[in-house]
């Protein structure tokens, strides 16, 4: 198949989709597919086979996803020259118009990938004003149009399915997890990840991987940590970088706890194996995620989950089983305590996410999209 993806980010910008989009293109290269990936540009992007860029602005509240702009250039034009069988695409509210109209140039379909609960997350960026009045016509609106003329859907979990039907979206859905990288190929010892990232080798060490922006809930995650009653000394490992890092450990020194977090900033995704093996709970404070693709990396890791009762983390997590899902602020902060308190507990859980982890694979995942792919062509053919 020849297959054009259209989307608002991509390596080297370092969030799930990227990552997503970046394994699903290997592999269904891998598998003798012609893919073309059409990005925004970005400062530090390099050479690489297929990826076209469309001129962008950086965008100063997401950095990820930097502003495009409608110019045409002698490289994206290229696009035109071209046929392809499907485009795929990603964020309805940054190029959604742009793909479906390459797809009625190409007289093919077109997919949608929905990502995010992008009316949720809006609200952190624009003025109240604006949230109240515009956000659910503006937001729900354009996503369920886009949706609406799109050939099929595709969302990461059966809670997402279920939101989505309830929204008078019209257009089939399927469900396809992403599969996140493996963590087992890790080799060092714990003790050895812990002295090469500068934390003490006996302290228990809770770990959260995310995006530092206002939807990831990392304030509330803070203000959590900074109620943990423990004789047992514990660090807050916070893996990721973003527009509120600067904000974030300001809110750690006012709760005076910054000695007992450790910001590391972005990691590279080859480097992200170590830093699960070196934890020992993972805490996810994320309400608006549609999956979030760390939860599977950090359950492959071997770790204990503790999460909001959200849709996405609600279709991994089984209560008492392989972590916890809590409904408040105090409810994470006891599960924490509890598993702080209770070595053999976090082993058992841990364990238990390590096998149910195994479900999710990410041959399994290209298996389904591109079984999907070939259907929605054939049925786009078929009425054609």
């Amino acid at each position: 198949m020849r297959i054009l993806i259209v989307t608002a980010t991509y390596s080297p910008s370092i969030n799930g989709v990227a990552l997503t989009l970046e394994l699903q293109k290997k592999e269904l290269e891998k598998r003798g597919h012609q893919i073309t990936v059409l990005a925004p540009k970005h400062p530090n992007q390099t050479e690489e086979a297929g990826i076209i860029r469309i001129p962008s602005l950086p965008n100063p509240l997401t950095p990820d996803y930097p502003i495009i702009l409608p110019i045409p250039t002698i490289h994206n034009l290229k696009i035109l020259a071209k046929k392809y069988d499907i485009v795929y695409f990603h964020h309805p509210l940054y190029i959604g118009d742009l793909a479906l109209n390459l797809a009625k140039y190409f007289n093919c379909p077109a997919v949608f990938f929905y990502h995010s609960r992008y009316e949720k997350t809006a609200q952190f960026y624009i003025p109240k004003l604006l949230k109240f009045l515009l956000l659910p016509l503006l937001i729900k609106g354009s996503v369920r149009i886009l949706a609406n003329k799109s050939s099929h859907l595709i969302v990461e979990t059966p809670s997402i399915k279920k939101l989505l039907e309830r929204q008078k979206i019209k257009t089939e859905i399927t469900v396809i997890r992403s599969a996140g990288r493996s963590m087992l190929f890790n080799t060092k010892t714990k003790s050895e990840l812990r002295k090469k990232y500068g934390l003490r080798k006996n302290d228990l060490i809770i770990l959260c991987v995310a995006r530092l922006s206002k939807e990831k809930n990392l304030t509330s995650l803070l203000r959590i940590f900074s109620q943990l009653k423990s004789n047992i000394t514990v660090t807050l490992v916070l893996t990721g970088d973003g527009p509120e890092k600067k904000n974030l450990k300001k809110l750690a020194q006012n709760l005076k706890i910054y000695d007992q977090c450790r910001f590391l900033g972005s990691v590279e995704n080859e480097l992200l194996p170590e830093i699960y093996s070196l934890a020992d709970i993972f805490a996810y404070p994320c309400k608006m995620d549609t999956q979030a693709i760390v939860i599977l990396e950090a359950m492959s890791a071997g770790l204990p989950i503790i999460a909001f009762n959200s849709p996405g983390p609600k279709d991994f997590i089984n209560n008492n089983q392989n972590g916890y899902l809590v409904n408040s602020n105090n409810g994470f902060s006891n599960k924490l305590n509890l598993l702080i308190e209770n070595e053999n507990l976090c082993l058992k859980l841990g364990h238990e996410a390590l096998s149910n982890s195994k479900k999710y694979s990410l041959r399994d995942s290209i298996d389904s999209l591109e079984r999907l792919f070939k259907e929605v062509i054939s049925s786009y053919n078929i009425k054609d």
